[in-house]
């Protein structure tokens, strides 16, 4: 029987340390570090929910502009991406939840870039720790509860996707880049 550790792996353990450090962070916070701009996506998320994706808009909010006039939603994947967080009764908790998954979506986008480039576990961790923790206010952005750290790895993905020539792939990070 083998020991579990052998089959993580260093980078395995790297990964495992940044969602360790970051939950903890966005765990022991009283709130998230950001309730601007990650609670009006997430207030607009919770209006999906309840009038459906045609309900709300920004013209609901804006009082001049071009806005005010159309009917759009620059963000609107943004948004929408929030509606699942919102089942969750305390709004913090849910900003809080979605910025977690968010984070796991953006390691996973760049474990996803480490396995491509095929490079030896040291210096893949020490890539993984430099892309999180060396620069401490992208560290502290990756938390704030946007939508930033998304379409990050989204456009990492997308990269992936071309690097790779996975057409179908790329295609449906296309659609869901237009919206």
């Amino acid at each position: 029987m083998r020991f579990p550790a052998k089959r993580i792996g260093a980078v395995g353990w790297s990964a495992l340390l940044v969602l360790v450090v970051f939950g903890s962070i966005l765990a022991f916070t009283k709130n998230p570090l950001s309730l601007d701009d990650g609670l009006r996506h997430f207030v607009l998320a919770e209006r999906y929910e309840t009038e459906g994706v045609t309900g709300p808009s920004w013209s609901d909010f804006l009082f001049q502009g071009y806005f005010t006039e159309h009917r759009v939603d620059p963000w609107f994947l943004a948004d929408l991406s929030y509606v699942p967080f919102t089942n969750f009764e305390n709004r913090v908790t849910g900003i809080k939840a979605a910025t977690f998954f968010f984070l796991c979506t953006l390691l996973f986008s760049v474990l996803l870039f480490l396995r491509r480039v095929k490079i030896r576990p040291v210096p893949a961790c020490i890539i993984l720790l430099l892309f999180f923790f060396g620069s401490s206010i992208f560290s502290f952005r990756l938390m704030l509860g946007r939508p930033f750290v998304l379409v990050t790895s989204l456009l990492l993905l997308t990269l992936y996707a071309v690097i790779e020539r996975r057409w179908l792939l790329l295609s449906f990070l296309l659609l869901l880049s237009a919206l």
